[in-house]
């Protein structure tokens, strides 16, 4: 063996040495680990049981308010028993964008999503957002969404309304109302 070779074979085994002893002297870093199977199986059933804690508490302050609960026919995401209609909603937006209501009914909006959303009565035009609140819409002002459930209404006039995102360009939603 020549002597450059014996230099350079130290001088690679005291780099391999440096590198362990720095390793073993840097903060470990914790590795986040991702949930076991029933973890993942409570966040699915812990949404329909939010929503349906959601709308008893909801037909419970209009019970005691001296609001009636009236029934409707089904539709997509009608409850067959309340005045409610629920909406999903995505971190992208509305799950549909319009739904129809029957005059009295709330719209609930649910949130399954990390994602903010800023609610306002208005509409985009020209990738723009007009706030504007149509006669008779129930006030949608600020409202924010983020892994919740809110209800917005009653919607008492007949007409056609619109909810809009401020944070997402071009996210409306059209409520029908017969």
């Amino acid at each position: 063996m020549s002597k450059v070779q014996e230099e350079l074979e130290i001088d690679v085994a005291a780099v391999q040495e440096r590198i362990t002893n720095t390793a073993d002297t840097l903060p470990q870093k914790r590795v986040a680990r991702f949930p076991g199977r029933g973890a993942v199986r409570t966040a699915f059933w812990s949404i329909p049981v939010l929503l349906i804690l959601c709308i008893a508490v909801i037909l419970s302050v209009r019970a005691s308010s001296g609001a009636g609960i009236q029934s409707s026919s089904a539709n997509s995401g009608r409850s067959p028993t309340t005045s409610v209609v629920v909406l999903q909603m995505n971190t992208y937006g509305f799950l549909q964008t319009s739904v129809t209501l029957h005059r009295g009914e709330d719209l609930v909006l649910v949130s399954s999503s990390a994602e903010e959303h800023v609610l306002y009565n208005g509409i985009w035009s020209n990738g723009l957002p007009r706030i504007q609140r149509e006669p008779g819409a129930p006030l949608v002002n600020d409202v924010i969404l983020h892994e919740n459930t809110v209800s917005i209404g009653p919607f008492n006039s007949v007409g056609m309304y619109h909810i809009i995102s401020l944070l997402h360009k071009g996210m409306q939603l059209t409520v029908i109302v017969q």
